[in-house]
């Protein structure tokens, strides 16, 4: 996760938060925003500073002999995705979309292993990033919150 602007009007001050995610197959950064455009610009900057970390690392070409490959700057998508209802949820979207990441990429791994394939390049295709941010409504962030705050008060009462 990453991508934090300020703004502050008046007396109040605003933190928004999304997602930026490396997809090493299609070497491209893509920018989970639950509250576009607030971080389009951060998202541009740090996948601009991070651009030469992952250049040519794209799955396929692992010793980037290719030197065409290894010259690729990997490209900045904004993901279409549902937008949080208030000013304050982008927080908790950004751990949605995280937690959707990680069960995708944890079942494309077990599916590959399966099989018999390579679990360590894992495909995001356009349906399954699809279906990734179907799991990502207004409603399963609430209940995300309403967990983590269970969570936290079992924690607290354990410790008392």
């Amino acid at each position: 996760p990453g991508g934090t602007t300020t703004s502050s009007s008046a007396s109040f001050c605003y933190a928004y938060r999304s997602c930026l995610a490396y997809h090493r197959s299609s070497n491209t950064f893509k920018h989970y925003d639950s509250a576009k455009p607030h971080n389009r610009a951060v998202a541009r900057a740090l996948a601009g500073a991070a651009a030469p970390l992952v250049r040519g690392r794209h799955a396929g070409q692992g010793n980037n002999s290719d030197s065409n490959c290894s010259n690729m700057l990997p490209g900045l998508v904004e993901v279409d995705m549902p937008q949080q209802q208030n000013g304050n949820d982008c927080g908790m979207y950004v751990l949605a979309v995280t937690k959707a990441l990680c069960d995708s990429l944890a079942q494309s791994k077990a599916a590959a292993a399966a099989e018999g394939g390579d679990a360590a390049v894992w495909e995001l295709s356009e349906q399954q990033e699809a279906n990734l941010l179907q799991v990502i409504t207004h409603t399963a962030v609430v209940n995300m919150r309403d967990e983590i705050l269970r969570i936290i008060d079992s924690l607290v009462a354990e410790s008392a």
